[in-house]
Formats: C-alpha cells, sequence, structure tokens
C-alpha cells in the first residue's frame, strides 16, 4: 500500500509540473481541482489502509495475550495438582512440611544419607 501511494504521490506531482507548464495563461483551474480530488480520494483510502491495520494489529495483540494468558492459566493449573499430590501423601504420612526440610537429621541420620 505504502509503495502504491509513492508511486500515486509521484504521478500527481508530475501532472502538477504538466498543468504548471500547459495553463500559465489558462484561468480555467478545473484540471488542478480534478487533480486534487484524486489526490484527496487517495489519501481517504491510504488513512482507511491505516486505520485498518491498526484495528488488526490491536486485535493480534489481544488475541496473542488472550492466548498467553489462557495457557498460562492452564500451566499454573496443571502444576498446582502436581503438587497436591505430594501434599496429599505428605498429609497422609503426616508429615509437616513446613518444619521438614532436607538437612533435618532423623534418628542421627540426615535425609541424604538414610
Amino acid at each position: 500500500m505504502l509503495l502504491t501511494h509513492i508511486k500515486v504521490h509521484e504521478d500527481a506531482l508530475d501532472q502538477r509540473v504538466a498543468l504548471q507548464d500547459k495553463s500559465k495563461d489558462v484561468a480555467d483551474w478545473s484540471s488542478y481541482e480534478a487533480l486534487q480530488l484524486r489526490e484527496c480520494a487517495f489519501l481517504d483510502k491510504l488513512l482507511a489502509f491505516h486505520r485498518d491495520a491498526a484495528r488488526e494489529l490491536r486485535e493480534r495483540k489481544k488475541s496473542c495475550y488472550d492466548r498467553i494468558e489462557s495457557e498460562h492459566g492452564r500451566a499454573q493449573n496443571t502444576l498446582q495438582m502436581q503438587m497436591a499430590a505430594p501434599l496429599c501423601i505428605a498429609e497422609a504420612a503426616k508429615i509437616d512440611l513446613a518444619t521438614s526440610r532436607d538437612d533435618d537429621e532423623v534418628d542421627g541420620q540426615s535425609l541424604h544419607e538414610a
């Protein structure tokens, strides 16, 4: 779209130069007005293109953020479920996880040696 805009703009400038060369003595401005209307119409198209592109970019970003948030939520739920199983085992074995550590000694031996 931008390359098309550049081409149209160059063509419009060339047409302006040609009109200036031809119309030094002419008082009819209709050709200038027609050229100006064409330029305005194309600028309107360009503005609409940029608005649409910006809207699409916002929608893609939102979709991407929503997908990331959803995947993060699923991963977090999976992790919580995985963590729940050892907690249930520890609770059934009556192990107090708040005070237990790997380097605690049990019966004179560390857990690493046992």
